[in-house]
């Protein structure tokens, strides 16, 4: 966390704004993920075009061909170890962000994790912990701001929660449906509702660029041929 923290910091003596400070370090944080990206989307590309050669035309027989053939298991592995990675930064950035808005005695009075004095330090410490971007604050989610103050204040810190779900649903849509997509969009709406606006910021953040990587990734050529859909 305190690494995490620090990014955070450096990112606001950077650009002394809390949005723009969330953001750059949420870019440097997504870019550790780009080249496992590109390798996934390669990896994927070489294993359409091995299916390509023994496509029977049979959907049913040419899905049990692509699940066993030589590129699956690594692909998968690949998936699932990028996942956990980006799931375990996702950790990390949550309990930070959190730790921004509970100002602790033992850290001078100011919130948690931050070195004490740097920039962003001292300005949570004078907010009280608060992220204010305009009427939202970014150290609360959607569902606090209507438990504390009521549906206005629900509405205007559902906004970030709301883009967050149209990108998703958008990024859904041009890379094909996935399997159990409806319960995919369900965990994502109750996680953007029920999180502090700045981790969806970081979301928001990490999913245009990842999204970003995988379009370039596509077009770009690998080993002669260009990646895209079939």
């Amino acid at each position: 966390m305190d690494l995490t923290a620090g990014l955070f910091a450096w990112a606001f003596e950077i650009w002394p704004s809390y949005t723009s400070a969330i953001v750059l370090a949420s870019l440097l944080i997504s870019l550790l993920f780009a080249p496992l990206i590109v390798v996934e989307v390669r990896q994927e590309a070489r294993r359409m075009r091995h299916a390509r050669r023994y496509r029977t035309g049979d959907r049913q027989l040419d899905r049990a061909f692509m699940l066993r053939d030589v590129f699956t298991g690594p692909l998968l592995a690949l998936k699932a170890f990028r996942g956990l990675l980006q799931a375990s930064a996702a950790v990390l950035v949550f309990v930070t962000v959190m730790g921004f808005s509970q100002l602790d005695p033992d850290n001078g009075g100011g919130p948690r994790y931050l070195e004490q004095d740097t920039a962003l330090w001292l300005r949570l410490r004078d907010t009280g912990g608060e992220l204010p971007l305009g009427r939202v604050d970014l150290a609360r989610s959607a569902y606090s701001a209507l438990q504390e103050d009521g549906f206005g204040a629900a509405v205007a810190h559902s906004v970030i929660p709301l883009a967050l779900m149209a990108l998703y649903l958008v990024r859904l849509i041009r890379f094909g449906a996935p399997d159990g997509m409806a319960v995919r969009i369900v965990i994502a709406l109750a996680i953007s509702l029920l999180t502090p606006g700045a981790f969806v910021l970081y979301l928001i953040t990490v999913l245009v660029a990842n999204t970003g990587v995988m379009l370039i990734a596509r077009r770009t050529p690998a080993g002669g041929v260009f990646v895209g859909r079939s």
